[in-house]
């Protein structure tokens, strides 16, 4: 009797746990609790055998030999030797642009899926499903969001400091070396902490009307559909139909009583401009 064939499965929700739970580690190891995650230590951790800067077509790739993983990361040509002689001299890589180090951090967050105790590293994946390899640049996105920005510190960050402010929001991406659109990212896949009650967005103003590029959201606001990423902020915001739903901590907020903070920036304004809303302090 001939068997049928098994059905192929990749446990992703727990792959994608145990790498989160690994990259949290991974980063306060690497001293991340008191300054930029230290990418070249966990990368060396990893196994990673090179870091190369060159052009390329995508943002970033890795492989692996018999040396080890070797990873590239997309720059212009007359900048190749720069950015190198950047990572070579600073392990966290925090003079890189924050694009490079997530693209860095991402490609880290590949080798989580190695069996590193293999003489080779051996795939913990099994490729021969098709949907695996979105799955798993899925996992590695989350995982190096992880890396740059650890749950733990970010949990003490929102205790300590109101998020709703854009320009703590800006501080928190300049003080990790990531991108604001990142911060956003990241407080959209909290897995302790609970998000700030309210909608947090990252908004290119070079576009007419300003299109959310990122977004995060408390729950109490998840009825709120005219907001998605794509959207234009303009014309999606109608402050009339607005719903507020009741502060886990309030009773009740009368409907239409909300605050929206945006970045007060003179000179050399950003593209990605930081939005929040959120309800307004009560009135004495």
């Amino acid at each position: 009797m001939t068997k049928s064939p098994q059905k192929i499965h990749n446990d992703w929700p727990s792959l994608r746990r145990q790498a989160l739970e690994w990259a949290e580690k991974a980063a306060l190891a690497a001293g991340a609790s008191s300054k930029p995650t230290a990418l070249g230590v966990i990368a060396k951790r990893q196994t990673v055998a090179t870091v190369t800067f060159c052009p390329l077509f995508v943002d970033g790739g890795i492989y692996l030999d018999d040396l080890g993983f070797h990873i590239s990361v997309n720059c212009e040509a007359s900048r190749c030797a720069e950015y190198s002689r950047r990572w070579a001299n600073d392990p966290t890589g925090s003079n890189l642009p924050p694009r490079m180090r997530f693209t860095l951090a991402h490609e880290i967050a590949h080798t989580y899926f190695f069996d590193l105790t293999k003489k080779k590293p051996v795939s913990k994946v099994d490729y021969t499903n098709p949907r695996t390899l979105h799955s798993l640049e899925r996992a590695c996105h989350l995982t190096a969001s992880e890396l740059l920005l650890p749950e733990t510190i970010l949990a003490e960050t929102i205790t300590r400091g109101d998020l709703l402010r854009p320009i703590e929001l800006r501080k928190l991406a300049h003080n990790r070396r990531i991108s604001p659109s990142a911060v956003v990212v990241r407080l959209a896949h909290l897995r302790r902490c609970t998000h700030p009650f309210g909608i947090i967005l990252a908004v290119d103003t070079q576009i007419t009307g300003g299109k959310i590029v990122a977004l995060s959201r408390h729950y109490g606001y998840s009825a709120c559909p005219q907001l998605a990423i794509g959207a234009l902020l303009s014309t999606s915001l109608d402050l009339a139909q607005f719903p507020v739903p009741p502060q886990p901590d309030r009773a009740s907020i009368s409907s239409g009583n909300i605050t929206i903070d945006t970045e007060q920036i003179v000179e050399n304004t950003p593209r990605i401009q930081l939005v929040t809303i959120h309800p307004a302090a009560p009135t004495a």
